[in-house]
């Protein structure tokens, strides 16, 4: 089932919740669990639980065959040593959605 053909998506690093982007925004917010896990600090945590009580926020699981994906796109263009495991799993789901939007569009 394609659940992103027809909305806009975003996908959430933990510096956006920091910033508080995602309140100003009207869109589907996607992250990791590894993302979650980052929030820390009682405003941002606020600012999460906020778009989780809105419903306006799906945390993932990432899929490892769509982590491995991520690992070798990093590795074929030379960024696999700057990328934290938290930036793997986003880009991982980036690949996830991607190719679920250009499989079932």
């Amino acid at each position: 089932m394609n659940r992103y053909k027809q909305e806009l998506v975003v996908i959430l690093d933990a510096s956006a919740i920091f910033a508080g982007l995602p309140q100003y925004l009207p869109a589907k917010y996607v992250t990791t669990e590894s993302v979650v896990n980052e929030i820390l600090d009682a405003h941002s945590r606020q600012v999460f639980e906020n778009l989780v009580s809105a419903n306006r926020i799906e945390v993932r699981p990432v899929n490892p065959v769509y982590r491995e994906k991520a690992v070798k796109k990093a590795r074929d263009v030379g960024l696999l040593s700057k990328l934290s495991n938290t930036d793997i799993d986003l880009l991982a789901l980036v690949i996830e959605i991607k190719d679920n939007v250009k499989d079932k569009g």
